[in-house]
């Protein structure tokens, strides 16, 4: 990718969608102004530490890539409304998770996460989670602290119950649990 696009000063979205990137020019962070970034379907093995310091960027595609591990730095990006990350071969979330707090919407289906950091109770804003097709045995029991979650998605996991904590997701209005062994 050029180094020339940080150039671009007004730039409030970039869709480098479903090329063949395995990494994001650091110029990227001169585009203070980017709101939502696109890199899906590429082949990204990491998420760029620098584009979490763009201020205003809330919202993030990185679908279908081949994203291992993500850094810390995602959890200060504190405007961050959508977040997709799903297609991946993430195993851990970040511990600081939480720190999103006005996410509305994250995408975990086909990953391999084994388990959700209990930070996620401060995701207050969260709406829509989606977490089908990982390694899940278990949710947090702080799950239940997600007061405006309205989607729930954790099928084809490891999960051996329905998780008791949904009973006080009172805005809950889709669970999906097929194909856990319970």
């Amino acid at each position: 990718l050029e180094s020339s696009l940080g150039s671009l000063k007004l730039l409030k979205e970039i869709d480098l969608e479903s090329n063949r990137l395995t990494d994001m020019v650091a110029e990227i962070v001169d585009c203070q102004k980017v709101k939502h970034l696109n890199f899906s379907q590429n082949l990204m093995q990491t998420l760029p530490k620098h584009i979490f310091r763009i201020p205003e960027i809330s919202h993030l595609k990185a679908d279908h890539n081949m994203l291992i591990s993500l850094p810390s730095a995602l959890c200060f990006a504190v405007y961050m409304k959508e977040l997709d990350l799903s297609f991946n071969r993430i195993q851990v979330l970040p511990r600081d998770i939480g720190n999103l707090y006005v996410m509305v919407y994250l995408n975990l289906d086909h990953n391999l996460l084994q388990a959700v950091p209990p930070s996620i109770r401060y995701c207050s804003s969260l709406q829509q989670l989606y977490l089908n097709d990982n390694k899940l045995s278990f949710l947090p029991p702080q799950v239940k602290q997600l007061k405006e979650l309205k989607e729930l998605h954790v099928r084809n996991n490891k999960l051996i119950s329905i998780p008791p904590e949904i009973r006080h997701l009172e805005s809950l209005k889709a669970l999906s649990v097929e194909g856990n062994p319970f």
